[in-house]
């Protein structure tokens, strides 16, 4: 379980279509542990966004994942969100952190 978050978002391309996004997640690990399977649910609207961590790197001060869905991302869509592993609800366990009380601002 983990609880992170997002400082900064960048896309890659999506390469073929039906194909899975990759998104890497620079991310402020508020409680928990990070690591390659980990899974999160973030939400567009009312719909809900799988995110499975592929791969984690910890080289410089906040934590970057790597992640996929099967969703069409946009930039920068989470930035700001705080995603816990622990549930699959909106609202208790995700949720845009705009006042900056889980973390630091946004990159």
């Amino acid at each position: 379980m983990a609880i992170v978050k997002v400082l900064a978002q960048r896309n890659e391309p999506r390469r073929f279509l039906g194909k899975t996004d990759i998104c890497h997640i620079t991310a402020y690990l508020i409680d928990g542990e990070l690591f390659e399977g980990l899974e999160f649910t973030a939400f567009e609207t009312h719909h809900p966004v799988a995110l499975r961590v592929l791969a984690v790197t910890t080289e410089s001060e906040y934590p970057l994942l790597v992640c996929e869905t099967e969703w069409n991302l946009y930039e920068h869509q989470f930035v700001g969100a705080v995603l816990d592993s622990s549930g699959t609800k909106k609202g208790s366990h995700f949720f845009f952190d705009h006042e900056n009380k889980h973390g630091p601002a946004p990159l």
